[in-house]
C-alpha cells in the first residue's frame, strides 16, 4: 500500500482493503476469428481495381520502391535588382516589398544621417532573416539583400560596381 492510499485510508476517504487491481484475463474466443474489417463492405458503393488496362504496371517482386524527392516551387528563373534610396524610414516599405517578392534589394543610404541608417539596417536584418535571406555589406552604407540560395550573376555585379554600390 502506498503512501497515498495510506493517508487516504486514515482520513477515510478510502478503504484500507483495498490495496491493488486484481488481474484479469481475456476471455478466449471460441471459433473463428477475424482481424481487420468487420463490417461489410457497403453494396451501394462501387470499388473498381485499377489493373493494367488503366496504365499502371506492377513492379517485379521483390523490387522496392524508392522515394522521389520534388521541389514544391520552381525557383524564379531569373531575379530582378532592385536599388532604393533612402531618405526617410518611409521607404523600407519599397525594401520590404520587393524583398518579398524574391528580388535582389540594394539598400542604399548613403545619404541619410547615422541614426536613420541605424534603423534601416536593423529593419533590413530582421527582415531578411524574417524571409530567410542574407544580408551583405557591399559598401559603406550599402546593403545587399538576397533571396535563399540565389546568387547574383556577374554582369549585375559588375553594373553595380561602376555606380559605387558593390565592391
Amino acid at each position: 500500500m502506498g503512501r497515498l492510499q495510506k493517508a487516504m485510508s486514515f482520513l477515510g476517504l478510502a478503504d484500507e482493503d483495498y490495496d491493488e487491481f486484481e488481474p484479469y484475463e481475456e476471455p478466449i474466443p471460441s471459433g473463428p476469428v477475424r482481424v481487420g474489417r468487420t463490417a461489410e463492405p457497403d453494396p451501394t458503393t462501387s470499388m473498381r481495381a485499377i489493373g493494367r488496362e488503366e496504365g499502371v504496371t506492377p513492379l517485379p517482386q521483390g523490387v522496392v520502391p524508392r522515394p522521389v524527392v520534388r521541389p514544391l516551387s520552381a525557383p524564379k528563373s531569373s531575379n530582378k535588382v532592385h536599388v532604393v534610396m533612402i531618405n526617410e524610414f518611409k521607404d523600407c516599405e519599397e525594401v520590404g516589398v520587393h524583398a518579398r517578392e524574391g528580388d535582389f534589394v540594394i539598400v542604399n543610404m548613403q545619404s541619410v544621417p547615422n541614426e536613420l541608417a541605424r534603423r534601416v539596417t536593423d529593419f533590413i536584418a530582421g527582415l531578411s532573416f524574417g524571409l530567410g535571406g542574407k544580408m551583405e555589406k557591399t559598401a559603406a552604407k550599402v546593403f545587399l539583400l538576397r533571396p535563399t540560395d540565389t546568387d547574383m550573376s556577374d554582369d549585375e555585379k559588375a553594373r553595380l560596381a561602376e555606380r559605387g554600390l558593390y565592391n
